[in-house]
């Protein structure tokens, strides 16, 4: 079978990503501990594909998946992009992560252990074979004491609910 991916391309289109997206796995995420914590993650790989390349190999995608394993560190997240790199002869790659990480936390007041869930995207970039950067965004749920029910209430006040979301940059 003539393989078109390695031929090249005399129209000389740069594309600056071309990959596979919703890619359901399951990982597991190292805790501070250094203990896996079991999720489900959904994957986006991407590489740039040069001006004189006509293709990729898409299946590569999940080879390098494959090869990565299912363990996830969270202080290295470039790892699965850099097997992606080598494997397509790449210099540039996107790996996106998006996973709920569940961790125990107390409650403050009766000093309850429960479940909480965190909604988690790490996306890591390389380009030129160094790492350029990672965001790593979480969305963290909250429940704060109402102002105005505890003002008008003498034995009790309700909660509210939210979401507070932090996006972290990093260079290294």
């Amino acid at each position: 079978m003539k393989d078109i991916q390695t031929e090249s391309d005399s129209r000389g289109v740069l594309i600056q990503e071309v990959g596979v997206s919703d890619v359901q796995t399951p990982l597991s995420i190292l805790s501070k501990a250094g203990e896996p914590v079991p999720t489900v993650a959904e994957l986006t790989m991407g590489v740039e594909l040069p001006a004189d390349v006509k293709g990729t190999h898409m299946s590569r995608f999940l080879e390098s998946l494959e090869e990565f394993g299912s363990v996830l560190d969270l202080s290295n997240p470039s790892q699965l992009g850099e097997i992606i790199n080598q494997r397509l002869d790449s210099s540039t790659c996107s790996v996106s992560f998006k996973f709920t990480y569940f961790s125990k936390r107390k409650a403050p007041v009766s000093g309850k252990e429960s479940l909480i869930n965190y909604d988690v995207t790490l996306t890591s970039c390389i380009q030129d074979n160094e790492k350029q950067h990672s965001v790593y965004k979480v969305i963290v749920p909250v429940a704060t004491l109402c102002p105005c029910s505890k003002e008008i209430s003498k034995y009790g006040a309700h909660n509210q609910r939210g979401y507070v979301e932090l996006d972290i940059h990093t260079n290294e």
